[in-house]
């Protein structure tokens, strides 16, 4: 890597050299907060262990086992 892309790595001016990004930005569909990608990120959560409950009740509904 020459001084010009150090330096645009340094700085994230994409205008003087080019900058790689990685197989991930595929993913980058909008630019949002923060805040907001970690709201739906706990709403997805939410939901996804809501679908799981269904499917397994967990502990509090399975006959107790002995040791």
């Amino acid at each position: 890597m020459g001084s010009i892309g150090r330096k645009a790595y340094e700085s994230g001016d994409y205008e003087k050299a080019m900058l790689s990004c990685g197989q991930g930005v595929v993913f980058a569909d909008r630019i949002e907060p923060l805040a907001a990608i970690v709201d739906r990120l706990e709403a997805e959560a939410h939901a996804a262990l809501s679908r799981l409950r269904n499917i397994y009740p967990g502990p509090a509904a399975m006959p107790a086992q002995s040791c």
